[in-house]
């Protein structure tokens, strides 16, 4: 069938066209797409121009309506209002067998197409069975589109090994700095601080728990961090903001034998931009950890925990847009005194 999509012709040049998705075959769905977020990841392709001409542009954040069902799926059925995770693990391999879903290769694979930026999504028959989730009653279609990223950092938190009691700095007030925050929390943190340089951000931070949240263009992170750690620094940074500058604050605030957990996707020139002496991850025991995404574990608890309140999402959406304004939304989002997180309601 037919259906409008946001297809990519250049970082400016964002066009809606007809495309033409797939009729669900045995054990696949068809999605209406209600919801999609605008994820930072999803900006910097655009922007950076990362995409192939003439193709969609994608959208993984998404969430809708069963439109159709294909013959032999069990469980779901049209107008069921579902979060669809746009990866799903094989659960066999080499990988998977040792708990990193997101190493293995059939994980790598998107199994939706054309993705949340278009009026209709199909999901292929391995996505429906392990990565379709029914939104509870009582949470909105742009609340739920919130379960991915809320699923990545839920992920990311665990493999950084936050334990109860732990201290913890997120760098970066951004959307995901701030789910960040308060998935921290959820998991059992003491102390959260953050740091950005954007007040309305702050203002949130301390809105959403933070203990503390500050200018790190007015307030030393390092001086700012020890006096709430009895001098010792955090037991785990986030680094949730793509810059030397967040690479630095968290070398200097974690403390000996603690945790840096490597959030934000670096773009290379910043990566070359990076000048820091190795050995102190030998010498003062540090652990630097990476994390990719989520799994359907992960991402069935993310949706708990926006049902249930405890991660609140709502009010971290500055700007809705249709989505023939595609391009209008990719534009605000270089506006960081108001701008924190869009979702595209085709």
């Amino acid at each position: 069938m037919k259906a409008e999509a946001a297809i990519f012709y250049g970082s400016r040049d964002l066009r809606i066209e007809d495309l033409e998705v797939p009729d669900p075959g045995s054990c696949e769905v068809l999605v209406k797409v209600k919801a999609c977020g605008l994820c930072g990841s999803d900006i910097q392709r655009i922007l950076n121009e990362k995409l192939e001409i003439g193709k969609p542009v994608g959208g993984h954040e998404v969430v809708g309506e069963v439109f159709r069902v294909g013959g032999g799926v069990e469980d779901i059925s049209e107008g069921d209002r579902v979060a669809v995770a746009h990866r799903v693990p094989c659960f066999k391999c080499h990988y998977c067998s040792r708990g990193d879903e997101g190493q293995c290769e059939l994980y790598r694979r998107v199994g939706v197409y054309p993705g949340g930026f278009s009026e209709y999504m199909w999901v292929s028959s391995h996505n429906v069975v392990k990565g379709i989730f029914k939104i509870p009653s009582g949470v909105s279609f742009e609340a739920a589109s919130f379960t991915e990223p809320v699923a990545d950092c839920l992920k990311a938190l665990r493999r950084a090994k936050l334990r109860w009691g732990d201290s913890v700095l997120i760098i970066g007030g951004g959307a995901l700095g701030l789910l960040h925050l308060q998935i921290a929390r959820v998991l059992g943190a003491d102390k959260v601080m953050l740091s950005d340089h954007h007040e309305n951000r702050i203002k949130l931070a301390y809105k959403l728990g933070a203990d503390i949240a500050f200018d790190s263009r007015l307030q030393d992170t390092r001086r700012t961090v020890l006096p709430e750690t009895a001098n010792k620094g955090v037991d785990v940074a986030v680094i949730a903001a793509p810059s030397r500058e967040a690479f630095t604050q968290a070398l200097g605030s974690v403390r000996r034998g603690g945790r840096i957990l490597l959030f934000a996707g670096f773009q290379h020139s910043t990566i070359r931009e990076l000048n820091f002496d190795p050995s102190i991850f030998s010498r003062d025991e540090i652990w630097f950890i990476g994390s990719y995404c989520y799994s359907p574990a992960d991402f069935g608890e993310a949706l708990n925990l926006i049902s249930k309140g405890k991660v609140k999402v709502e009010e971290l959406i500055t700007h809705k847009f249709p989505l023939r304004e595609m391009s209008k939304a990719v534009e605000e989002s270089r506006n960081k005194d108001e701008y924190l997180k869009s979702v595209i309601i085709p």
